[in-house]
């Protein structure tokens, strides 16, 4: 099925078809030709035989002869040439034949039947003969009354009679047929030998050719790249097959490269889920809830200290939006609105950097970092990190304590002290102005 539904055996079945076509018509016109050659050849020489039988007719004929004119008839059948001659009155009656069963009996010819304006003028072509069934060349010519013929019978009479010369057409129907069977014959040879050089001919220009170009093409469809097609040629074939090399050759270089291109991407891509388990893993093993957002606010990466931190359900974080974990976030603090306010300065400004402290209304206290992340030079996202500072505040608070604790103790103890100072000299004092010294 693949090969006849190729473009050679369509090409080569239609112009088969095409020359076939051609030559049966030529032959029929031919044939056609050469059979009304024929015909116009024997009425030619049946109006030429039937002149020169009239011609031989017309002395006897004034002399009232008849017996002259048969013998005359019957000489000129006897060349072999002639079927019949039949020479008829103005009714159709035969008054003298070479059949000489049909005296006196009217014609049956077809011409003469089937034509009823034949009685002035002539009339030739073929027919078949009610008696033998034979097919002739009929020749019908009238006899018309000439000034001759008036002794006899009289002015008043047009048209004396006809004369029928019939031809044996087998002969000549041999001949044709033969002269059509060698025309078909030639015409037969002709289309073989046409048909022959002219599969050849597209076999090698255009078969052949695109036969190559099909294996090629069948190459890259398997996936060979590296096929060449050789084909010496400068049609336009040719031409397309210089063009499918250019591309085979492109494509083989396109697909090493991105074979290439591949394997770097698969590399990079193995390298790069290596670095992200790595980075997955730092984050959840830090102490800090990490949270990384695009430039769209879409949460990209987090961890789950981040939930711990905040006890945020985790489908806040998977809703990609961060609006909603600030949002759920700010109603656990102490200042809410101060809260959003900075959030918002933030991704007013793409370049901010804050740090804070985050005070919650159950007494954690949170650090919260958020600096820009940049690649190439090229703000891509942002980095938000929350710490637990509540237990450092504590110490902090306890220490502070303790320290105003001591410094009002170190206060009373140096009041004191002074205090025993002052006491101390008004003892002195007193003590002077009991027992003054003895001079």
């Amino acid at each position: 099925m693949a090969k006849i539904n190729s473009i050679g055996v369509k090409s080569i079945l239609w112009l088969c078809f095409f020359l076939l076509s051609v030559f049966s018509t030529s032959t029929v016109i031919n044939i056609r030709a050469q059979s009304k050659i024929l015909l116009e050849r024997q009425e030619a020489s049946a109006r030429s035989l039937g002149e020169v039988i009239l011609t031989a007719m017309r002395y006897p004929m004034l002399r009232g002869e008849q017996d002259i004119i048969q013998r005359q008839f019957d000489a000129y059948c006897a060349l072999g040439e002639l079927e019949v001659i039949h020479l008829m009155d103005s009714e159709g009656v035969i008054r003298r034949t070479t059949d000489k069963k049909l005296l006196g009996q009217k014609t049956q010819s077809e011409l003469i039947l089937r034509d009823n304006q034949s009685d002035y003028k002539s009339v030739c072509g073929l027919e078949r003969r009610q008696r033998s069934g034979r097919l002739v060349f009929s020749q019908i010519q009238p006899i018309f009354n000439q000034p001759q013929c008036y002794s006899c019978h009289g002015p008043g009479q047009k048209l004396l009679g006809k004369l029928r010369i019939a031809f044996d057409w087998g002969p000549e129907k041999r001949a044709q047929q033969m002269m059509q069977n060698t025309n078909i014959a030639v015409s037969l040879g002709s289309l073989l030998l046409l048909s022959i050089f002219t599969g050849v001919f597209l076999f090698k220009v255009i078969i052949a050719p695109l036969g190559v170009l099909e294996s090629g093409m069948n190459q890259v469809s398997n996936g060979d790249f590296s096929g060449h097609c050789v084909l010496k040629s400068n049609d336009e074939i040719g031409a397309l097959t210089k063009k499918f090399n250019d591309m085979s050759l492109a494509l083989n270089r396109a697909m090493l490269e991105e074979r290439k291109s591949r394997e770097t991407a698969e590399h990079q891509s193995k390298e790069l889920g290596e670095s992200f388990s790595l980075l997955n893993a730092t984050l959840e093993s830090s102490n800090d809830g990490v949270l990384v957002v695009d430039t769209r606010r879409q949460i990209t990466i987090f961890n789950r200290r981040v939930i711990k931190l905040w006890a945020v359900p985790e489908e806040f974080l998977r809703a990609a939006d961060d609006r909603k974990f600030f949002e759920y976030c700010a109603q656990q603090l102490i200042a809410p609105e101060s809260f959003m306010k900075k959030i918002a300065a933030v991704y007013a400004d793409a370049a901010a950097q804050i740090i804070d402290i985050l005070r919650f209304k159950d007494g954690r206290v949170y650090e919260w970092e958020t600096v820009p992340q940049v690649m190439n030079g090229e703000v891509i996202g942002r980095i938000w990190r929350f710490r637990d500072k509540s237990a450092n505040f504590r110490v902090q608070e306890e220490l502070r304590v303790k320290m105003e604790a001591l410094e009002r103790f170190n206060k009373f103890i140096v009041g004191r002290e002074l205090y025993m100072r002052a006491l101390k000299e008004k003892v002195d004092e007193l003590e002077k102005k009991i027992n003054p010294p003895k001079a």
